[in-house]
Formats: C-alpha cells, structure tokens, sequence
C-alpha cells in the first residue's frame, strides 16, 4: 500500500467511530441509511422499492419509468410492423442528400423499420428548360443526371417517384394537384 494511501487511511475514522443521525435512521427505517432496504431491492410482493419506500408507498418516479417502457415498446412494435407502417425517404439528386438518405435507410433496416421507398424531389425539366440553356442550367442538368443515375443504381425500385422542381414553392391548395400529379403519376 502505498504511503498516500496509509495518510488518507489514518486520517478516516473507523466505520463504528461514524455517528449516525437518529432522525435519519427513524424517517428511512432501521438498518441502513437507505431504509429497510437497498436501492433495486425487492419487497415482500416482487415489486421494485426505492429508498425509503414501501409496497404501500409507490414510488411515482418508478410509475413513470415503467409506463414510459410501455409506450416506447408500443412505439416500436407499431414503427416496425410493415403492415402498418413505411417510412418514404425525400432526397434531391446531389450527393449529400444521396449520403444522408442512404445512411439512414441502413439504419431503418438494422432496427427493422420498414422503408417504403424513396421520393426524388426537385428535379430540373429538361423539356420545360429548352435547348437554349444558359451554361449554368445546363451543368445544373448535367449534374443532376448523374446523381439521378446514381440513385437509380442504389435505390433501383425503391424510387417511388420523381417530382420535378416547380417554378413556385408547393404551398396552399393550388399546389397540391400538381405536386399530386408528379408523386401519383
């Protein structure tokens, strides 16, 4: 033992030198200062008590774990039952959100969420654009076909729709039918 270790050891008091506040000992019960018994100790029906407690006195804080652990089982037998439930992925052809997307339908599988597919949004029109293209667009067109290549390659059939890039954000009402449309069609 080394000598640091003795020093701190002669300066400790004995365990019988320690004195032990009698009101303690009455509010939690006899025996140690945790009450009748330990923390994660079981009482006389199996339920779990907590300091101090008793199976007469339940312990709300324990309440509300275990219903919490009720919910969340709930939770996961509803988010990975595939009759239920599918999770559709949105990504735009660029390769960040290819990344993202594949990443996260990797983790949906290992966790055994069912994925629906995948939604390509905001694709340029080639048609709608013309063939006098300013440089810009045309590169923009030119990358956006490879990284739609690209998401067919990973994705195959999983690619439930491809939804072009509207002149106007998809908001209200008058919107709807054509974004619709896209994903529908």
């Amino acid at each position: 033992m080394s000598r640091s270790r003795r020093r701190i050891r002669r300066r400790l008091p004995a365990p019988a030198q320690l004195a032990v506040d009698p009101q303690i000992l009455r509010a939690h019960g006899e025996g140690h200062p945790g009450g009748g018994q330990g923390q994660g100790d079981q009482g006389a029906d199996g339920d779990l008590i907590g300091y101090g407690r008793d199976a007469t006195n339940a312990d709300p804080l324990l309440e509300y774990l275990l219903g919490f652990r009720e919910r969340m089982g709930q939770a996961r037998r509803l988010l990975t039952d595939a009759e239920r439930t599918a999770f559709f992925f949105v990504t735009l052809p660029e390769a960040l959100p290819i990344a993202v997307i594949s990443r996260f339908i990797g983790w949906f599988h290992e966790f055994g969420i069912p994925v629906g597919g995948v939604i390509v949004n905001m694709v340029l029109d080639r048609q709608a654009l013309g063939d006098d293209m300013p440089e810009f667009v045309r590169n923009r067109v030119g990358m956006q076909d490879e990284h739609l290549r690209t998401i067919r390659d990973k994705f195959g059939d999983g690619v439930r729709a491809v939804v072009p890039l509207f002149d106007q954000e998809v908001r209200g009402t008058a919107m709807l039918a054509p974004a619709a449309g896209a994903l529908f069609d």
